[in-house]
């Protein structure tokens, strides 16, 4: 009987050591660590990542979390401004979904890759997407035409320690792409984050 007993609790605590073990290395809190821009709009060639510097210095950050459930929530911090969406992981597709747009990450250890593409579209002056499908009409209309691009970001796993903010003039500016617009002193840096927002 002691034997039986024994053997019994032996096995279950192998099941959760094997459950301990099937817990993916993706939950937990990850945090922004690079963001670069693909020479190419179907996201081949060098990385330009100088504009990850710039926004940077006005304490820039996306941060992930990953929950066991499947679940989880990203939120991008701009200073004082902060918008947050839940999104949705599959690990046997090596994707995470924000809000229906669905992009495929590569893990590598404490940290993993997102490539997003961009089709070009036009902008108005109010940074708002308007209807035209090309570049001819778009700007005989006054509007703006983006080109299509292609970023990398990279996540790491968040650390306990905390970066000081850069105080600077700077304003913002969200499309409903949560098209990011920073200028300063002339500069401007644009990306297109991973998730569609109604304007702060």
């Amino acid at each position: 009987m002691k034997r039986s007993i024994l053997l019994i609790t032996l096995l279950a605590f192998m099941a959760c050591e094997d459950k301990k073990d099937e817990i993916s290395p993706l939950i937990g809190t990850w945090e922004i660590s690079n963001l670069g821009e693909y020479a190419n709009a179907n996201c081949s060639g060098a990385l330009d990542y100088s504009g990850w510097a710039f926004v940077q210095a006005f304490g820039f950050k996306i941060n992930i979390v990953i929950k066991e459930d499947g679940t989880g929530t990203m939120t991008v911090t701009i200073g004082n401004e902060k918008e947050e969406a839940p999104l949705t992981w599959d690990d046997s597709k090596s994707q995470i979904c924000v809000m229906g747009d669905c992009l495929t990450y590569k893990l590598d250890g404490d940290s993993f890759t997102i490539d997003q593409s961009q089709e070009a579209y036009c902008e108005d002056d109010d940074g708002d997407e308007t209807n035209h499908d090309s570049q001819s009409t778009c700007e005989a209309d006054g509007n703006t035409w983006e080109e299509a691009t292609c970023s990398n970001m990279t996540f790491t796993k968040k650390s306990n320690q905390k970066k000081p903010l850069h105080a600077g003039a700077f304003y913002i500016i969200y499309n409903r792409r949560l098209c990011l617009a920073v200028e300063f002193n002339g500069y401007q840096f644009r990306d297109t984050l991973l998730f569609h927002s109604n304007p702060i």
